[in-house]
């Protein structure tokens, strides 16, 4: 059942001046999804469902949030934007965050957004532990760490007017409901964000139109009664992506993978002192300006490694052999390495990738049969545990099947 503040936000929304509820949809909850938007009679494709005028979305965007802040609170205002810098998107997020919190206490949207959010922000250790070994792991510990330091640095530790509590709570609202897609305002949209995701044809457009400074929502495909209708998120988000914003994940509605980011740090200082070419070696990352090491030597991609070419020139440097040195000092770059290097390359990065792989806890097939056999039964927030790692190992054996291909020592690392 749909609550009466779900109710009372429809009825403030029809009534809003330029705003448009179309009588053929209306706002239903749905089992594991939550609210979502149902067709209550044939809708044909191409009909305006909703529109969000701006006497909607205003009081909830960055541009207001900004304003006020700058008439009731200016000081406040100048030391977020010097703590963010040149990340404007992350001050405008502060900002924002900061007005939902101190709103007024009777507004009816404000009311309505969710207390608590299954999003990993949130998480216990048990479910983080099943994205052991994922670099999306990484990120959600590290954003958690940098949030409470942020709050700490802007808002103090002594009697702060907004709790690290609520901070954390608004900031996740705005990462998993609020709108910013180039050349829009960043707001939250009352009822826009009741349409759940799709990436499916039949899923519907929407668009921002500056001329009417409105958000509008029209369908792509005829509707039939009980039909939900979707939205379309973005086709660029990887499933880590929609993990750490929405809480769910879904490789088969991905459009691209995360690359994966190899942890085992290479240094020159590792390289026995027994190699004679070692401190030759040295003397030429210092001419080029390269680093000694690397925490995070290399990066994979789905389609292969995207990586600079100066990348793979840095480990070439670390495996080269005498000869292989004395060959790349005498002639000019346009003549490659020797074969020799290249093929000690690839076994480098294929030693790197083979490890990493070996890290996780299940293999490929073991998450495979999970979502094949119990995609029934598993929790979403399980489900989209079990996508992320298993898009991260589709990845590496993608590279390290290009890698075991005909003739990738010699292609594979070159512009």
């Amino acid at each position: 059942m749909v609550g009466q503040m779900e109710q009372s936000l429809v009825r403030i929304l029809r009534g809003a001046k330029g705003s448009f509820i179309s009588p053929k949809i209306q706002v239903k909850r749905f089992p594991s999804m939550g609210l979502g938007i149902q067709a209550v009679e044939p809708i044909d494709s191409g009909e305006v469902v909703f529109v969000a005028s701006s006497d909607v979305w205003r009081e909830y965007s960055a541009g207001t949030a900004r304003a006020e802040a700058r008439q009731q609170a200016p000081a406040f205002v100048e030391r977020v934007d010097s703590y963010c810098g040149n990340n404007q998107r992350m001050a405008d997020a502060v900002l924002l965050a900061t007005h939902i919190v101190v709103g007024d206490a009777s507004d009816v949207y404000l009311n309505s957004l969710p207390p608590v959010l299954d999003v990993p922000m949130y998480w216990t250790e048990r479910r983080l532990d099943e994205l052991r070994h994922c670099d999306v792991r990484h990120t959600i510990v590290n954003a958690r760490q940098v949030y409470r330091k942020m709050h700490t640095d802007l808002f103090g530790s002594t009697a702060p007017m907004v709790s690290s509590i609520d901070f954390q709570w608004a900031l996740s609202v705005l990462m998993s409901r609020a709108t910013s897609g180039k050349d829009q305002p960043f707001t939250l949209i009352p009822y826009f964000e009741w349409f759940n995701h799709s990436h499916a044809k039949s899923a519907c457009e929407h668009a921002y139109v500056e001329k009417d400074d409105s958000f509008v929502i029209r369908t792509t495909a005829p509707h039939a009664p009980n039909d939900q209708l979707y939205i379309n998120y973005g086709d660029h988000h990887t499933p880590a992506t929609y993990l750490r914003h929405y809480g769910f994940a879904s490789i088969e509605h991905a459009r691209v993978l995360d690359p994966v980011m190899m942890h085992d740090k290479v240094s020159f200082h590792d390289l026995p002192d027994s190699d004679g070419s070692k401190a030759t070696k040295l003397r030429l990352l210092h001419a080029l300006g390269w680093p000694v090491e690397k925490a995070k030597p290399f990066t994979v991609h789905m389609a292969g490694s995207t990586d600079q070419v100066d990348v793979w020139d840095w480990l070439r440097l670390y495996v080269a052999t005498a000869d292989e040195l004395t060959h790349r000092q005498t002639h000019p770059s346009s003549v490659p390495w020797l074969e020799s290097n290249s093929q000690r390359l690839q076994a480098l990065v294929k030693q790197l990738c083979q490890a990493r792989l070996a890290q996780y806890p299940s293999s490929p097939e073991d998450d495979f049969d999970l979502l094949r056999l119990h995609h029934a039964t598993l929790e979403p927030w399980h489900a989209a545990c079990v996508n992320v790692r298993l898009a991260e190992k589709l990845v590496l054996r993608s590279f390290l099947d290009q890698l075991d291909s005909r003739d990738a020592g010699s292609n594979m690392f070159r512009a």
